[in-house]
């Protein structure tokens, strides 16, 4: 899946800061992401959908607000939106935290001292690739779902480290992963691997066209 050169990706910011939100919109703006909405909270964001029928890519939702906080937005959306992707915004990344919001339906999770190219790419990789129907049917025959969600991070260059922190997973889990990815493909390394991807016209980085 890929999105066209005149094509934006559709978000929403839900963050108690104004300034926080105002401020990420104008930084997303100049990576073709269109921020067309904000919230303060989750009931907001829930009122939102419900009565302006909003149908964003990806909604953007920080862990801790007053009143509805970022575990129970989650919780909800998942039960009346399930097909939204969500990304979690938080100061800080607790394993234990983000196992749990991961367990509720979570796609990944930002911290909001992230660098805004880091910020774009990540919204680009889990509007991409948690859009799973869209996936040839041999990708899905010969990788797991979840190592068809970090093929986009080898590809696109980031370390172990990285995309451990980026996907709330540990780094001994995305080494098994990646490891597994190399066997099944034959390669060894992030560039032989994405040689193989483009040989067989996989393209998992949706979002640069």
């Amino acid at each position: 899946m890929m999105l066209r050169s005149t094509e934006k990706i559709k978000i929403i910011i839900v963050d108690d800061h104004k300034t926080f939100r105002q401020g990420l919109a104008s930084i997303l703006s100049d990576e073709k992401i269109e921020t067309i909405a904000e919230a303060q909270n989750g009931q907001e964001l829930l009122t939102m959908l419900e009565v302006e029928g909003l149908c964003p890519d990806v909604i953007m939702l920080d862990l801790q607000m007053p009143g509805m906080d970022g575990k129970e937005t989650l919780t909800r959306l998942r039960k009346k939106y399930p097909a939204f992707k969500v990304i979690i915004l938080s100061q800080h990344q607790d394993n234990s935290i983000t196992n749990q919001l991961r367990l509720l339906g979570a796609n990944s999770f930002i911290s909001k001292n992230t660098d805004s190219k880091l910020i774009a790419e990540t919204i680009r990789n889990v509007y991409f690739i948690n859009t799973y129907n869209n996936i040839p049917k041999k990708v899905k025959t010969t990788f797991t779902k979840v190592e068809i969600e970090l093929i986009p991070y080898i590809m696109s260059g980031k370390t172990i480290k990285e995309t451990a922190e980026l996907t709330g997973r540990s780094v001994k889990t995305i080494e098994g992963y990646r490891n597994r990815l190399f066997a099944k493909t034959k390669t060894s390394s992030a560039v032989t691997f994405a040689a193989f991807c483009a040989k067989e016209g996989l393209d998992f980085l949706g979002g640069e066209g």
